[in-house]
């Protein structure tokens, strides 16, 4: 996947450092476009209470849908 669509999809989901989409996949017959998100961090603070330097302990795939509408427009 090219630099540019990688960035597209980590800036539509509202995706931040240190994580990235990778590996876009049209899906024409769906209508959709897979993608993966990752973080290679091995430390993290934790969401809830902030606290710096968690050791990452949860790397399963996971799946969920987002509703996001991409519209091209036609001059």
């Amino acid at each position: 996947m090219s630099v540019q669509i990688e960035a597209l999809f980590t800036a539509t989901p509202g995706l931040q450092a240190p994580w990235v989409a990778w590996n876009a996949q049209p899906d024409g017959a769906e209508f959709r476009i897979d993608f993966d998100v990752e973080c290679n961090q091995v430390f993290l603070a934790c969401s809830a209470c902030g606290t710096t330097s968690q050791k990452v302990h949860d790397r399963l795939p996971r799946s969920w849908r987002q509703a996001i509408r991409l519209e091209a427009h036609a001059n």
